[in-house]
């Protein structure tokens, strides 16, 4: 549901892209400074950072604001940021981040996010700093530090580091199978493939799939992760992840076919909660399927029918879209305005208190 407050901080980037350049700079340094001020200003810096995409000018404004920080803060601020930098900024950024993942816990009131931040810096590691880190490892570093072992070569290490910080289970899995589809991790590949078969039950697997397709798609292969996906129709929204996650990540050909069978588990489960992931698909949909779910959804999947639903809430305009513009022509314009009508038409008839209770 929409911010009654107004928009995130993130939209202002956005809208900031078409204006003039005097007013664009006013309105990133606007939303910096409210990022600053915020409770947790590296969180809210790094909310900005995660908004794609960022140009240079933005990139260094942020930079700059999170190297003002405190060292906890400036992690969480770096950490979505640094891939966009320029060269120079990004070396000073990646620096800043390992200094305080070495250092530990943020003490200047804002956590360090452990994770994020890692899976931020371990790209950027060598074998010498990625042991550094493993001397006193926090939570959340095993998953991209083993990853980054794989790509470094270092496979047996990079499983030692999966089985002694990850766990067992889907825990274990998730890394293995990221580790396996490295360059460096090919060896890993058999343990990849045999701890995602072990997984129980079967939506776990999916699941798993659905959130590493692209790892799932080089590791296992994609007929194989199809498999994987569909069995987890027990649980139909898994099962309608998977698949469209797949879709997204697979190669252009195989694109198609992956869209319809999303379509298909997103039919068979009758549960609308898979719209959004399944519309993910929309491009390579059929104009039948696009369609289909087009007129399924529209208006019909919000809990209320208001004029603010049927534009930005769930199953409204702006979810969906993507299927106007893969079903293009008149038509699918035409139904837009027609539920737009419809919604603005009952408001004013709620409003008029011309109803009988």
């Amino acid at each position: 549901m929409r911010d009654e407050q107004g928009p995130g901080l993130p939209v202002w980037l956005a809208a900031a892209r078409f204006l003039p350049p005097s007013e664009a700079e006013a309105l990133v340094a606007e939303a910096v400074e409210r990022a600053r001020s915020d409770a947790r200003p590296g969180h809210a810096l790094a909310q900005l950072a995660a908004a794609p995409p960022l140009d240079a000018g933005q990139a260094r404004s942020l930079f700059r604001a999170a190297m003002d920080l405190p060292p906890g803060s400036r992690a969480n601020a770096l950490a979505p940021l640094v891939r966009a930098l320029p060269e120079e900024e990004r070396s000073r950024g990646v620096s800043a981040l390992f200094d305080a993942l070495l250092a530990g816990e943020g003490a200047d009131g804002e956590p360090i996010d452990t994770a994020s931040c890692t899976e931020a810096l371990a790209p950027f590691l060598g074998l010498t700093e990625v042991s550094r880190l493993l001397d006193d490892p926090m939570t959340g570093m095993g998953a991209p530090l083993a990853v980054r072992l794989a790509e470094l070569g270092e496979t047996a290490r990079a499983l030692d580091v999966i089985e002694q910080l990850c766990g067992a289970g889907v825990h274990g899995a998730g890394p293995l199978l990221r580790a396996a589809a490295t360059r460096g991790g090919r060896p890993l590949v058999h343990a990849a493939r045999e701890a995602v078969a072990s997984l129980q039950p079967a939506w776990a697997a999916a699941a798993l799939v659905a959130d590493h397709a692209a790892p799932a798609i080089d590791a296992l292969g994609l007929d194989a992760s199809v498999e994987i996906a569909e069995r987890g129709g027990s649980s139909g929204q898994a099962r309608v992840a998977a698949l469209a996650a797949l879709c997204c990540a697979a190669p252009a050909p195989s694109r198609p076919a992956l869209a319809a069978r999303a379509v298909a588990a997103y039919r068979e489960s009758g549960d609308t909660d898979g719209m959004e992931t399944v519309i993910r698909c929309a491009a390579w949909m059929s104009p039948h399927d696009a369609a289909w779910l087009f007129a399924r959804s529209l208006g019909d999947a919000a809990g209320s029918v208001t004029l603010a639903s049927t534009l930005s809430g769930w199953g409204g305009v702006e979810m969906l879209a993507p299927l106007v513009a893969r079903i293009g022509g008149d038509g699918a314009l035409a139904a837009v305005a027609d539920a737009l009508h419809g919604a603005d038409a009952w408001l004013a008839w709620l409003e008029s208190g011309d109803r009988n209770d």
